[in-house]
C-alpha cells in the first residue's frame, strides 16, 4: 500500500479503485440531473474532468444566474454568461435571478 493514493479526507484509496470512474458510466439525463443541483458556474467547471463531460453540462435542464446589480455591468460576468448562453442547448430553460 505504500504506493497507493490519498483521498482529500487521507483515507487511502484502494489500488482496484484508483482507475474506476463510476460516475461517468452514468446516462447523460442522469448527469445533468445531478448538475442541476449545482450553481451553474460549478456545472460548466465539470467540462474539464475528461472528454466524457466537456458537454454534459450543455444539457442541464435549468441554468441559474444568480447575481446582484453590481456585477451585471462586470465585463468578465458578461463575457460568462455570452459563452454559456452560445453553447447551451437551445432547447432548455435559462433563468434569470437577480437584481437584489
Amino acid at each position: 500500500m505504500a504506493n497507493s493514493k490519498i483521498t482529500s479526507q487521507g483515507n487511502p484509496i484502494p489500488n482496484d479503485a484508483e482507475e474506476e470512474d463510476r460516475i461517468s458510466k452514468l446516462p447523460d439525463a442522469i448527469l445533468t440531473q445531478i448538475l442541476s443541483r449545482l450553481p451553474t458556474e460549478l456545472s460548466v467547471s465539470t467540462s474539464v474532468l475528461s472528454s466524457r463531460w466537456r458537454y454534459v453540462w450543455t444539457s442541464v435542464p435549468d441554468l441559474v444566474f444568480e447575481f446582484g446589480e453590481a456585477i451585471q455591468r462586470d465585463p468578465r460576468f458578461i463575457n460568462f454568461v455570452d459563452r454559456i448562453l452560445a453553447l447551451h442547448n437551445p432547447n432548455e430553460r435559462i433563468q434569470k435571478r437577480g437584481g437584489e
